[in-house]
């Protein structure tokens, strides 16, 4: 897979460990998204490293508990920079909190978050997320068809988090086109002026909510607490940005994935539009089939690692599709099945950066597919359409025509 900047390969990397795969270039994804990850990591068997000249050079777990200790394991392998940029600039990094922490600083930040975000929290908002779920799926039902990725899964999460921060819904276009540029840059942006633009944003709600009693997210940061003191004004705006940033397109291309895969699975869309209780066990199965991220690590000093030597300073992409792809954790992996029962996958990342959104995320995925079965059971892929995908940090659904 030919990639447009190649870096020089390492002298102690051995040849049998280099490819060269560009993850925002990849040859085939267009057509099916996890094809080509799971030919890398077929073709990098039995290793669960391999190191790419793509993008400045830089290695890529290929296999699940490679995947897994890399993101998890702090001591060893530092967040500090949690994305690779496109080309060979290697002094980018996404610097907001945090993401950027590593324990134990990273704590009493994700402690605030965690509070946030919790499951208590989300459940007080569950009946209006669902009403609103139902309202947006009501409009669509009267069409007899749509696009579900700009008229869904785009909608649906972006108001969920622009509700939860309480923030004026007509800056949506604005804010997803900085959004875009975090998963799929085009090169327009370096990434210091993206997180420039989600604060120039964010500031001043931040500014006129502190001190305030607001029940908003905004407000729960802004006015919380590092440990024994208050938290910055500065420290406030980067765990918002970080908050809105992860909230919009995870969720987006979530849902799009999952609707592919019930468009095209009639036998799997009546089982569930039967029984909508085990709606939650079948998104387990689809976000270990259709995962679509990837986030990095840097090596904090020279170690041994499934054989090679990863030098201090060396960056680790970690696709997390991969861990639910790899056959020596789940059988058939590439197969979907209701009743698989117990699988690996961490569609939400695993360790001390473990989403804290995932509670919110996985309630908008639940109310989406139940009420969305309850309302339009019977629906296919647009004849004639063709369902194409992007790569890059989040892989997406470009478009999904659907009709009923």
């Amino acid at each position: 897979m030919s990639s447009a900047a190649s870096a020089e390969i390492p002298r102690d990397v051995p040849a049998n460990r280099v490819v060269d795969f560009d993850f925002y270039n990849i040859p085939g994804a267009a057509e099916d998204f996890h094809i080509p990850w799971k030919k890398l990591q077929d073709d990098t068997a039995p290793h669960s490293m391999a190191w790419t000249t793509a993008n400045g050079g830089h290695w890529i777990a290929t296999r699940a508990q490679a995947i897994q200790t890399v993101i998890a394991d702090f001591e060893r392998f530092s967040s500090y920079r949690m994305t690779i940029p496109p080309g060979t600039d290697r002094s980018s990094r996404w610097d907001v909190l945090p993401i950027s922490l590593d324990p134990p600083e990273h704590r009493p930040y994700r402690a605030l978050l965690n509070s946030g975000l919790s499951p208590k929290v989300v459940n007080a908002r569950a009946e209006k997320i669902r009403e609103f779920a139902i309202s947006l799926i009501e409009a669509i039902r009267p069409r007899r068809g749509c696009d579900f990725v700009a008229d869904y899964a785009e909608e649906f999460p972006i108001r969920m988090v622009f509700m939860i921060m309480d923030l004026p819904f007509e800056e949506k276009p604005r804010m997803m086109a900085l959004v875009n540029q975090i998963t799929m840059p085009d090169g327009s942006m370096t990434i210091a002026q993206i997180v420039d633009g989600f604060s120039d944003f964010l500031r001043p709600f931040i500014q006129e909510r502190k001190g305030g009693t607001g029940t908003d997210l905004i407000s729960h940061i802004c006015n919380g607490r590092i440990g024994d003191r208050a938290i910055t004004e500065q420290e406030s705006v980067q765990m918002c940005v970080q908050t809105f940033a992860a909230g919009l397109e995870s969720v987006r291309n979530a849902l799009s994935f999952i609707m592919v895969r019930l468009a095209q699975d009639p036998e799997t869309r009546r089982a569930l539009t039967a029984n909508p209780a085990a709606v939650p066990g079948a998104i387990n199965e689809m976000l270990r089939r259709y995962s679509a991220m990837i986030v990095s690590r840097e090596v904090i000093a020279d170690i041994e690692f499934d054989g090679v030597t990863l030098r201090k300073g060396d960056l680790i992409a970690c696709p997390v599709q991969l861990v639910g792809l790899d056959e020596r954790e789940n059988a058939c992996p590439m197969g979907f099945d209701l009743n698989r029962g117990k699988m690996v996958s961490i569609p939400f990342g695993t360790g001390p950066h473990f989403c804290a959104g995932r509670w919110l995320a996985d309630l908008e995925l639940k109310v989406t597919v139940q009420e969305w079965l309850a309302r339009i059971p019977e629906f296919e892929v647009e004849p004639g359409a063709t369902i194409t995908y992007s790569p890059g940090i989040l892989g997406a659904v470009d478009s999904l025509p659907l009709r009923w």
